[in-house]
């Protein structure tokens, strides 16, 4: 958790497509320092929160897409 912390604080502000392994699904702005995003690592989908300086894992969906999402190669 403190690794992808680390990770997804440097590529704040950076497309995370272009990031090896990482991929940005979806995000959601919740307020004015608070949002979530939806992150594909590898093969995982990992749901994070981001504000006030910090990122949390918010759940760890396994390998599997959760649903409502379209399939991403």
């Amino acid at each position: 958790i403190i690794a992808l912390s680390w990770v997804v604080k440097r590529l704040h502000g950076i497309q995370m497509g272009s990031a090896k392994g990482f991929q940005s699904i979806a995000s959601m702005i919740l307020g004015p320092k608070e949002k979530i995003t939806l992150l594909k690592v590898g093969t995982r989908y990992l749901l994070v929160g981001s504000g006030s300086g910090q990122v949390t894992l918010l759940y760890d969906f396994g390998e599997q897409l959760p649903t409502g999402f379209d399939s991403i190669n």
